[in-house]
């Protein structure tokens, strides 16, 4: 929610953006706190997913084992609302507030470094009855702390850099899939397990730009809106390789990413 009311108070008119903020800064405040309060099941501070439907990624291959799963684009979107939080308490004078705020999202970065960062790869962990467990993944899941830009380990940054941008992984022709190609649990129809999406690939979009790939970023948004073009029935979700739209068609969120995109393909045609 923090990364999506960022982008709202940027396209909304100075004279209403305070009464935005104070409408909506309770509310968020308090979903944050939902995380650690009913998802911190590892007891460490960090929340994780009870199943796939808690990451709107419902069956991706993370999820595979039926078990809480602890996933660093969890913990990258919450450092995000934390800050987001921060700069509406400091728009509401809320300076205390403001400041607690800036001291999580600082202490989240702290333990995402900690707790997912290998070297040059990000991890996720499975709570199993006997403990937490370490896993990789082929899924872009993972990836989407890319929206953390700068705030990434260099070495981490440019993983997820190369990988996304490989067409033998991640950069279909459709855009970036959502399970890599070369995964043998790669899907065409999979849902989670393949397809391309517009919201996962606005959100690699985006962190493309905060790392400064804008050449990469560039393409993808290309290929995404070239897909829905096709058909301009915004479906669900696109086959990968192919471009045929799947799923339920009219989805609002294809709509909305596809003009979004269009709209930084080429500014001057502002979306109304």
């Amino acid at each position: 929610w923090g990364w999506a009311l960022d982008k709202l108070i940027d396209k909304t008119p100075e004279c209403s953006r305070k009464g935005l903020i104070a409408e909506t800064y309770p509310k968020i405040a308090r979903f944050h706190r939902w995380w650690f309060r009913y998802r911190d099941l590892f007891n460490d501070g960090l929340p994780c997913y009870m199943t796939g439907n808690d990451s709107g990624w419902d069956n991706s291959t993370i999820f595979d084992e039926p078990w809480p799963v602890q996933s660093p684009d969890l913990t990258a979107l919450l450092i995000l609302q934390a800050e987001s939080l921060a700069s509406m308490a400091g728009v509401l004078d809320r300076c205390d507030e403001a400041a607690q705020w800036r001291k999580e999202a600082e202490h989240l970065l702290d333990r995402f470094k900690e707790v997912f960062v290998r070297g040059d790869t990000l991890i996720y962990r499975v709570l199993l009855p006997m403990g937490a467990a370490v896993r990789t993944s082929s899924s872009l899941l993972t990836r989407i702390p890319l929206v953390l830009g700068s705030r990434l380990p260099v070495a981490v940054s440019r993983r997820l850099v190369q990988e996304i941008g490989d067409e033998k992984q991640f950069l279909a022709p459709s855009g970036p899939a959502s399970e890599s190609l070369a995964s043998p649990k790669y899907e065409p129809n999979g849902y989670w397990r393949g397809p391309v999406w517009g919201p996962s690939t606005l959100l690699i979009h985006d962190g493309l730009v905060r790392s400064g790939e804008l050449s990469l970023a560039q393409i993808i948004a290309t290929r995404f809106c070239d897909a829905c073009a096709r058909e301009a029935t915004f479906r669900e979700n696109y086959n990968a390789l192919t471009g045929e739209g799947q799923d339920d068609s009219g989805m609002t969120w294809s709509g909305a990413d596809f003009l979004l995109l269009a709209e930084m393909l080429n500014p001057t045609q502002r979306s109304t």
